[in-house]
């Protein structure tokens, strides 16, 4: 939570005090889609490794502030939380003998970028840094286990092309690629053994549309 507070606060501060420079400001709503194929593994006195396709469509509005003709810096928001699907698994041993229930919330999801436009041709480059909390929401029946949250960080780049509509209106096309760093947490609680769940691989391609209102 503390550092998409600071980033909040860092892009508020850049965007007031760039203000007297800016020569446009915008405003917008998007959708994306991204797939990854990402790697869990757990590992307690044996180690599992388990890689899954995960597919995500979500949306976000956005603020942009251009700076100087063809460079912008905004800010993206996710204005919902995303809920994961809830994974049971029934364990029958002796020693821990219980259902436990697992699933993972994305709360505060924001991104501050930079876009570069190449002139006269509707194309530009967007380069950001994104961060989010990661709760987790666990009923472990077996061990009475708990897991804490974790911060999701992730690098985007996407290629994309504007389409001014001469209306004050902008429509955008994009496809590009986010990488996340690997996520870990592990438990507490229980019969005192920790137990440690690693994500990798959270990284894939993505497409988004966009509409745009220019002030």
């Amino acid at each position: 939570m503390l550092k998409i507070k600071n980033l909040l606060i860092a892009t508020v501060v850049v965007l007031f005090a760039t203000s007297a420079m800016a020569q446009t400001f915008r405003i917008g709503i998007s959708g994306t889609g991204t797939k990854w194929d990402a790697t869990g593994s757990e590992t307690q006195q044996t180690s599992e490794t388990r890689t899954e396709e995960v597919g995500a469509i979500y949306g976000q509005i956005f603020l942009e502030a251009e700076l100087q003709e063809y460079f912008s810096v905004g800010i993206s928001m996710m204005p919902y939380d995303v809920e994961s699907e809830t994974s049971t698994n029934a364990q029958t041993d002796k020693k821990d003998s219980g259902t436990n229930t697992v699933q993972v919330d994305i709360q505060d999801y924001m991104m501050l970028y930079v876009m570069l436009e190449v002139p006269d041709t509707g194309v530009y480059l967007k380069v950001g840094r994104s961060s989010a909390d990661l709760i987790t929401n666990e009923s472990m029946g077996a061990t009475s286990t708990t897991y804490g949250d974790a911060s999701l960080d992730g690098t985007h780049g996407a290629l994309g092309y504007a389409y001014d509509t001469g209306y004050g209106v902008i429509l955008r096309a994009e496809v590009g690629v986010s990488e996340y760093d690997d996520v870990s947490v592990t438990s507490a609680g229980g019969d005192g053994t920790a137990n440690t769940v690693t994500l990798t691989g959270l990284d894939g391609p993505t497409a988004g549309i966009s509409i745009v209102k220019e002030f």
